[in-house]
């Protein structure tokens, strides 16, 4: 019994969503297998992002926002992965007032590119398995 209620405890294999992606911004486009693959991956991805703060009837502001990133990834080896992220961004934004947009600007640019390495640590298989029986 006691066994069976510490399994209800043990966290369940969860998916990262598709706004964060948990941090790692080669999950939705490399795929998973991102840092863990040798040679090149290449991908093209695509956002947009609209917000809107306030009642367009009294007073509001309205960004929209559409972001083009090219993400490039080699992997030299099972355990070390370069990594670059260049994002190019196409930004609207507007006031509005009384229903009527009073002032609006567009702007566009590079947001932040990144490069970045990701090394494995080493795992080492100790032979323990005498201790808790083969598996």
């Amino acid at each position: 019994m006691t066994f069976g209620a510490g399994l209800l405890l043990l966290p369940l294999p969860a998916e990262p969503c598709s706004i964060c992606r948990c941090g790692d911004p080669t999950f939705g486009a490399l795929g998973k297998a991102g840092y863990a693959t040798r040679g090149w991956r290449l991908a093209l991805d695509w956002e947009r992002f609209d917000k809107q703060e306030g009642l367009p009837a009294e007073e509001a502001e309205e960004l929209v926002e559409n972001r083009l990133t090219a993400l490039a990834s080699y992997g030299f080896s099972d355990r070390f992965t370069l990594h670059a992220r260049v994002p190019l961004s196409f930004r609207s934004f507007s006031e509005i007032e009384e229903g009527t947009t009073h002032e609006s600007f567009t702007t566009r640019g590079l947001s932040d590119p990144e490069v970045y390495a990701h090394q494995e640590k080493a795992v080492f298989n100790l032979g323990l398995s005498f201790l808790f029986g083969s598996p």
